[in-house]
């Protein structure tokens, strides 16, 4: 997609009320979760978090989002110039989650995502 169009897009997913918007949320990540491949689910999503963020609405319960709750609040989006004790860049979880679902335990991690579509 171009830039003009994904600038339009992103304009008109941020001005959506926050219930659609939590709504399209999930229905993008279920999407998603089951392979779906018609949709930029990234471009969609991230038009949508300045609207989720306002609403504080529930996010849909993807196998990343189980794997982080137990240190969910550890997490910072804030980038920092030096390490700080008892914080972890979200930026920081992708490459873990990647390693840990496609090369520690693939096969754990594949039936664990497949535990959380069902």
């Amino acid at each position: 997609m171009d830039s003009s169009k994904a600038q339009q897009l992103q304009g008109l997913l941020g001005g959506l009320p926050p219930l659609m918007a939590a709504r399209l949320a999930k229905a993008i990540e279920i999407d998603r979760l089951n392979d779906g491949r018609m949709l930029p689910h990234e471009l969609i999503l991230d038009g949508l978090r300045p609207v989720l963020r306002r609403g504080q609405s529930d996010r849909a319960p993807t196998p990343l989002r189980l794997f982080c709750r137990p240190f969910e609040d550890l997490l910072t989006v804030m980038p920092r110039k030096q390490k700080q004790k008892g914080r972890i860049e979200r930026g920081a979880i992708m490459p873990v989650w990647n390693w840990v679902s496609q090369t520690l335990v693939p096969d754990a991690a594949s039936a664990y995502a497949i535990g959380v579509k069902t």
